[in-house]
């Protein structure tokens, strides 16, 4: 593969994105294929999924992003990089111009890593979209995430699906919110959030604080809460949230709200999809034809 892209490039064919999935690429092919879009200023997506690239990989990938800012999407899905490779990717992210989205799903990056990248996040005023879906998060690594990116930059879009934030980490993101005017989509499904599972004053006390933001905040239009333990009592605060927001004079309608249902009664859930159903923007209606 590498060396059908070094033909493509010898042959100056225009390609906008490379995506990998090989995973006997492993680190010293990885950063020979770095290396070689070094001086290519077409490609705009790089993608290298389960290719055994590794922390010696991460070198040249975060080498490529600094020489070439052609590249606005960035992805490393599970290819076991770790904590040691985000201070390189931080010094990357912090001095970019260009860089709009980064995903690093399924890599154990922990909130050692979250920490180190978040040095680099917090400088950054283009990028857009973060995902870190399964990636070793607690509730520090929300924290971190909380304090130095979504109180300080433009970030739009924040997936931390899958990361075991708890209660704690679940209300370190919801402290920020009010005061945030950038972020549209938030995910923070199966975060290891329940009734039953934690304290229950934890629980109430986080989707609680969750939910009121909801309805200050008219920049978040969509948020996945989906396989989290809310019961009865979180989807009726849910549903008189969702309500008092629609009741603002300057409410904004929102996208999308998704919630796992188990553990909710059927009478509970019914009031809360109405309550989802009438913030949802509505259509427009067809003209019925010009006036004569």
């Amino acid at each position: 593969m590498i060396h059908t892209i070094k033909k493509s490039l010898e042959e100056e064919l225009i390609f906008t994105k490379v995506i990998m999935d090989e995973d006997s690429l492993g680190p010293s092919g990885t950063m020979a294929l770095c290396s070689a879009l070094q001086r290519y200023s077409f490609c705009r997506h790089i993608l290298f999924w389960r290719t055994n690239s590794s922390d010696g990989g991460a070198i040249g990938v975060a080498e490529l992003l600094k020489i070439n800012p052609s590249i606005v999407y960035c992805e490393l899905l599970d290819t076991n990089i770790s904590a040691d490779s985000m201070p390189l990717l931080a010094e990357t992210v912090k001095g970019s111009e260009t860089l709009k989205m980064i995903s690093l799903n399924h890599n154990t990056i922990g909130d050692e890593g979250i920490a180190r990248l978040s040095e680099g996040l917090r400088w950054n005023n283009v990028l857009g979209s973060l995902s870190l879906k399964f990636c070793g998060l607690g509730p520090e690594g929300a924290r971190i995430l909380s304090n130095e990116v979504l109180s300080r930059t433009p970030l739009k879009i924040l997936d931390l699906q899958g990361n075991s934030i708890g209660p704690a980490g679940v209300g370190y993101i919801a402290e920020c919110l009010p005061q945030n005017t950038a972020l549209t989509t938030l995910n923070l499904g199966d975060v290891n959030f329940g009734v039953g599972e934690h304290g229950e004053a934890a629980v109430e006390a986080a989707y609680t604080a969750l939910f009121d933001s909801l309805v200050i905040n008219n920049s978040l239009v969509d948020l996945d809460f989906n396989y989290n333990l809310i019961g009865d009592g979180g989807a009726e605060y849910l549903t008189d949230c969702l309500s008092r927001r629609k009741q603002k004079e300057e409410a904004v309608a929102m996208n999308r709200v998704r919630i796992y249902d188990r553990g909710i009664s059927r009478e509970v859930l019914t009031a809360l999809f109405e309550s989802i159903d009438a913030m949802k923007p509505k259509k427009g209606k067809k003209g019925k034809g010009k006036k004569k």
